[in-house]
């Protein structure tokens, strides 16, 4: 979704509601390896409406993916 850092995962779970995305885990940020320091990456586990398609399964209906920001 190449979002800025400073946005709030409510703001990304709106946007992602108004796509019609089903939100299945809540946002997670990527950690530097052995910190507390996130590294501006956010992911979680979604399900893509039939009218959205993602490059890695698009013969797939009701896939279930990792989004990442």
């Amino acid at each position: 979704m190449h979002l800025p850092a400073y946005i709030e995962d409510a703001e990304i779970e709106m946007n992602l509601r108004s796509m019609k995305v089903e939100i299945l885990s809540p946002i997670k940020r990527r950690l530097y390896p052995g910190t507390t320091m996130a590294d501006g990456t956010r992911y979680a586990k979604v399900i893509l409406p039939d009218t959205m398609i993602s490059s890695l399964h698009n013969q797939i209906p009701n896939r279930i993916l990792y989004m990442y920001s």
